[in-house]
């Protein structure tokens, strides 16, 4: 998520697209690590939450498992099939929030 309340790409700063690439790589170094993907897909979806934010989304064969839960990307290896999310309960989120934070690249 952009800091600020854009609620435009267009509408970034420079710092902010600029402070975009080291987020993207930390984004990916942790999810590398974290659920080894095969793709990565940013979808900037605002139409709930109207700030510039994207989902990110890895994409893999098969299925991973941290924190006892397992999911699968049962979309693969085509467009992400959304409507078929695992619905987390609000203590896994904080469980799984907490282990990605845990692998997070040193500095962020």
């Amino acid at each position: 998520a952009a800091k600020g309340n854009a609620t435009a790409f267009a509408n970034l700063t420079r710092e902010t697209f600029a402070e975009l690439g080291t987020a993207i790589a930390h984004i990916e170094a942790r999810l590398a690590d974290a659920v080894q993907y095969d793709k990565i897909n940013y979808l900037m979806l605002m139409m709930v939450d109207p700030h510039v934010h994207f989902h990110v989304v890895p994409r893999y064969e098969g299925e991973r498992e941290a924190c006892g839960i397992a999911v699968g990307d049962s979309g693969w290896p085509k467009a992400p099939a959304l409507g078929e999310a695992v619905t987390l309960q609000p203590d896994q989120v904080d469980s799984l929030a907490g282990w990605l934070r845990g692998g997070w690249p040193s500095g962020r």
